[in-house]
């Protein structure tokens, strides 16, 4: 129930950065933290299904479970990656995969890195409505139950943790079946 209260806020929401087909055959929602070790693998699997499976979208629900403000910044890496999502989406896949790509949690230095790397500096600073996004983020993750990311939605399917590429392409095959 708490998930269909939610469901058209998560799945046709343009403040969520998404990965992939604009005009999708299915979509995934990821709860995701650019800052947990399982998020960034399974990050991979989605570039993997992504290239396999074009008419797929990757929407992005960040929630900064492990660090609410970077060292040294004002912002969250989450934060960071909505700011540039909100004010320029041309930039959001270099910073996404620079952010995704880092060991260890975010500082102030590594989001001025990839600021610097990607030109999107001038998104460091916060405007609000990232922050008021993040909240929603974290409060709808919580109103659902959830405990920990990542978490992956597939049509009514809730699927915690970290899973291996061949268990992800095989939901979403039974997925796109059922929908066909």
């Amino acid at each position: 129930q708490a998930l269909a209260k939610h469901k058209d806020w998560l799945f046709n929401n343009p403040q969520m950065p998404i990965m992939g087909s604009s005009k999708p055959e299915l979509q995934l929602v990821v709860f995701t933290d650019y800052n947990c070790p399982y998020c960034k693998r399974m990050e991979l699997e989605f570039a993997k299904l992504l290239k396999e499976f074009p008419n797929l979208q990757v929407v992005n629900v960040f929630v900064p479970l492990r660090q609410i403000k970077a060292q040294g910044t004002e912002l969250s890496s989450g934060g960071f990656a909505l700011e540039v999502w909100q004010q320029d989406r041309k930039d959001f896949p270099r910073v996404h995969e620079l952010l995704m790509a880092k060991n260890g949690m975010h500082t102030g230095n590594s989001l001025q890195q990839v600021a610097k790397a990607t030109g999107t500096e001038q998104y460091l600073k916060p405007s609000g409505r990232a922050d008021e996004l993040m909240h929603t983020n974290v409060r709808v993750f919580s109103e659902l139950g959830f405990g920990g990311t990542p978490t992956l939605l597939i049509g009514d399917e809730v699927i915690p943790g970290y899973i291996d590429y061949a268990t992800l392409k095989a939901v979403v095959q039974q997925v796109l079946e059922r929908q066909g």
